[in-house]
């Protein structure tokens, strides 16, 4: 079975996302149940949607209960010499010269927080990186490669990466 990374922040997180699939999960349910109170409830639109929307929930459910049965807790390391769990990283654009910030997580993304998982083509080709290396990745079938300009450790990895502007 495979093991998912997860940090203290991403655990919690992905209980709250199980926590929310449950409440649906129950609302499904419970629309299916109210709908076909009826005579003929295989024809009343809301007895349909409410089988959909219970698959479609209960499917959810089952694969954050997973991740979390096989969820491996990591302790990120206070460094900011390689890429790892944890860092912030800033990188630019081999071929644009354009920057990009980001906070590299396990697990879980969390794009308006510019976290980016170890699982995504990003986030394994910024795995074990050090300041000024370049590294490629292939996105859409499109090579793309950045340079690392800077990591900061994660005691201050959200504060640089979403708050500061000194690296835009």
């Amino acid at each position: 079975m495979a093991s998912y990374l997860l940090t203290k922040r991403g655990y919690e997180l992905l209980k709250k996302h199980i926590r929310q699939a449950e409440k649906r999960l129950s609302q499904a349910i419970r629309l299916k149940s109210e709908a076909g109170a009826g005579q003929d409830s295989w024809h009343d639109e809301g007895f349909k949607l409410g089988i959909v929307e219970e698959m479609m929930w209960s499917k959810r459910l089952g694969e954050l209960e997973k991740v979390l049965s096989n969820a491996q807790l990591v302790q990120p390391r206070e460094q900011n010499e390689r890429v790892e769990i944890g860092v912030g990283v800033v990188i630019k654009d081999a071929d644009d010269g354009s920057i990009d910030k980001y906070i590299v997580d396990g697990y879980l993304v969390e794009p308006e927080k510019k976290r980016v998982s170890v699982y995504s083509p990003l986030g394994k080709a910024l795995l074990g990186a050090r300041e000024g290396e370049e590294r490629t990745m292939v996105i859409g079938g499109k090579e793309r490669s950045f340079i690392i300009e800077k990591i900061f450790p994660p005691s201050i990895a959200e504060e640089k990466i979403l708050n500061d502007k000194e690296n835009e």
